[in-house]
């Protein structure tokens, strides 16, 4: 299996902290947080990685030779405009022609990425989506699934609902068959566009659940709370 992990967004939500450095390359406990995804593949034996450049592209190049494990071969695609999820997965098809793991670029987890692979293969999926549950799904994906984990329904950031409910994990494994179908070219989201289309096209599409550790460090409250919980031990890559 291949994994490739979206870097390319601007990180508007934590500036002026992003203003200078990419998000995944802010600290973390001395290092990167860009280095616990890649320690994560690591730890489930991952060899090949591609990284989904963007903004400050270079610095991620400039990067990668100090935040690499020695034996994970790690190929990069720049994007030279902004083309969202499902375009930026589009443009590096050529690389991923095995099933891929999709990686947003800024969750920070300890998600069992061989127990999913292997829950992907039980079920000949398509596409799996990690899930989570939360206490408030409005800024996430409401994931809503069958009694045989099938995904039924996709809710970007549902508005007025704030009971604890499953929402996008911002991991996906899909099939090469699948990304081939992603159209190139274009700002293209997974999330609004791919995702609805594969439910309606009753494609073999899963909702993993994950009920260990999880956090989105899109914003400086939640970028302080991965802070807090890598010096407490509350998260150990």
């Amino acid at each position: 299996m291949k994994a490739y992990i979206l870097l390319g967004g601007l990180g508007t939500r934590m500036r002026p902290l992003t203003n200078l450095v990419p998000k995944p390359l802010l600290p973390l406990a001395g290092k990167p947080f860009l280095w616990y995804q890649l320690k994560l593949l690591e730890n489930h034996n991952f060899q090949e990685v591609a990284l989904g450049l963007g903004y400050h592209s270079q610095k991620f190049q400039d990067a990668l030779a100090r935040l690499k494990p020695p034996q994970m071969k790690v190929e990069v695609v720049v994007e030279d405009k902004p083309l969202g999820t499902g375009g930026a997965v589009a443009l590096a098809s050529p690389l991923l022609t095995d099933t891929t793991f999709i990686f947003n670029g800024d969750i920070l987890t300890n998600l069992n990425l061989s127990a999913m692979a292997e829950f992907h293969r039980q079920n000949q999926a398509a596409v799996t989506i990690a899930t989570v549950c939360v206490p408030d799904p409005q800024r996430y994906g409401l994931i809503i699934t069958s009694e045989d984990n099938r995904v039924q329904e996709f809710r970007e950031k549902p508005k007025g609902l704030i009971k604890k409910a499953w929402i996008n994990a911002g991991i996906y494994l899909l099939e090469p068959e699948i990304i081939a179908q992603i159209p190139k070219g274009k700002d293209y989201s997974l999330e609004r566009d791919f995702f609805p289309l594969l439910i309606k096209n009753k494609e073999p599409f899963f909702a993993y659940r994950h009920t260990g550790y999880w956090l989105d460090i899109g914003t400086i409250f939640t970028y302080q709370q991965a802070k807090q919980d890598i010096n407490t031990g509350r998260f150990t890559p």
